[in-house]
């Protein structure tokens, strides 16, 4: 996902070179780099849709004639980039598969989940405004005659990117993994990149405009702010965190999304209306530094825009704090932690045979004793990590056939193939079995301890509870 940025960049800075030149060997060299940008993440096909859709819209919207030679090299550019995906699919990739393929119509089929898939669209925009404080969407609209020919054509490539791959996340992602959230998750790492490109059609706006039109046009500008404020302010209540990565210029707004002035668990309840505190003040907080903006630049140009830099570099460094003390939290254990996971580590290394253990893990997918195990425990050869209902939701004095059991990795639900026996199983200690026990096993005391405990299980074949 590293290279998945520059790659990005790249690719739209060779894009808008071929734009001025109309080279077929640029053609060629978009085609490559799209499949190698395709290699890093499948959102890069949303670029591949947008230059599709720029070429059938841009004559439209410049009033101009379709131009042969721009279809031309476009189809050049579509058929390099499935040459190298058909060649390679025989070749490197043969007989591989997808290991997240989340395509199927299936998803929507029904109107509740055809309905929160545009939802999440919707939610999806309003998210990408608050990340970008609205400000750089709202100039080069209202200003787009102002705009160069290259920046009017990459402003409207990077907004045709911004709505495929919000369409492309709520239909592969969000229906699929969110559905039912008020807040689903907002995977703001996809569209940074191009926030980038946004950024820099802004400051290009501003720096062509006069003062006297961008007063003359104050009033358009503060009615189109009114509008998208309003559209955020009430539609967005704050996002999941997938990962600190995720909502990079949007922690400060998760955290304080958190925020209740009375205890709720999602908001407050009055007559059957929701009140998201929270995602509202930090919403308001937004429109604030909007606000000031425009006031500061309808003062100064110069100043406005050393005000705007100054508020995102103070978002950048709180979404940073943010970050780290997010990382932190997840991953540090102390040094007591650490001596159990290494303990059992060297325990099941120094038996010197194969061993097939089962790890039962307690949270919502992933927790900070399974990161620990997940870090420092290098016994993995048939170490299985699953979820603690594996265990929670038998019953009573049920025998389980391990051979007969489908066991399922915990974060994915990707069943473990070949499955036989299990020689030993390690839970975490706030697992909560309720009135059942672990039967037919002993408690391994020299490696169990506060947080982990281990058990040999007396019978490999089967797990018995009583």
């Amino acid at each position: 996902e590293i290279l998945y940025w520059p790659i990005f960049l790249l690719f739209v800075c060779l894009w808008l070179i071929n734009e001025q030149q109309g080279s077929y060997k640029i053609a060629v060299l978009e085609g490559l780099l799209c499949y190698f940008g395709y290699l890093t993440k499948e959102m890069f096909l949303a670029l591949m849709l947008a230059y599709t859709a720029f070429e059938i819209i841009w004559p439209l919207l410049s009033h101009s004639r379709y131009q042969k030679k721009k279809f031309i090299m476009l189809c050049v550019f579509l058929a390099v980039f499935m040459f190298c995906h058909v060649v390679m699919k025989l070749t490197l990739f043969r007989g591989l598969g997808n290991s997240y393929n989340q395509m199927g119509i299936e998803a929507i089929m029904s109107f509740y989940k055809f309905a929160y898939m545009m939802y999440a669209f919707f939610y999806s925009l309003a998210a990408l405004s608050a990340a970008v404080l609205i400000i750089p969407f709202i100039y080069p609209v209202i200003h787009f005659k102002t705009l160069s020919e290259d920046g009017r054509k990459l402003f409207c490539y990077v907004v045709l990117f911004f709505l495929i791959a919000s369409a492309t996340i709520a239909y592969t992602i969000s229906v699929r993994e969110d559905i039912g959230r008020i807040a689903p998750r907002f995977h703001l790492r996809y569209l940074g990149p191009a926030c980038i490109l946004l950024l820099t059609v802004f400051f290009s706006c501003i720096q062509r405009l006069e003062l006297d039109v961008m007063k003359k046009n104050l009033r358009n500008i503060v009615y189109f702010m009114i509008v998208v404020s309003l559209y955020m302010f009430f539609i967005l209540k704050g996002t999941i965190i997938g990962s600190s990565v995720d909502q990079f210029t949007l922690l400060w707004h998760v955290f304080l999304s958190k925020y209740r002035l009375y205890p709720a668990s999602s908001g407050i309840t009055d007559n059957g209306i929701i009140i998201y505190l929270g995602a509202y003040l930090a919403n308001f907080f937004i429109i604030l530094i909007v606000t000031g903006f425009l006031y500061v630049c309808y003062k100064s140009k110069k100043r406005a825009v050393v005000y705007l830099m100054i508020i995102f570099t103070a978002v950048c460094m709180a979404n940073n704090v943010a970050a780290y003390k997010l990382i932190y939290n997840s991953c540090y254990r102390d040094s007591a932690t650490l001596k159990e996971v290494t303990s059992m580590n060297d325990y099941f290394k120094n038996m010197k045979r194969e061993l097939s253990i089962l790890y039962l893990t307690e949270g919502d997918k992933i927790n900070k004793l399974s990161h620990c195990m997940d870090t420092y425990m290098d016994y993995t050869n048939n170490l299985y990590y699953v979820d603690d209902i594996f265990l929670t939701s038998k019953h009573k004095g049920e025998v389980i056939n391990i051979a007969g059991t489908v066991l399922r990795e915990h974060i994915w639900d990707t069943p473990y193939e070949g499955v036989k026996a299990i020689d030993y199983i390690i839970l975490e200690n706030s697992i909560d079995l309720g009135d059942k026990r672990l039967a037919n096993v002993e408690r391994v005391d020299e490696i169990s301890g506060v947080h982990y405990t281990v058990y040999k299980n007396l019978d490999p074949a089967v797990i018995e509870l009583r």
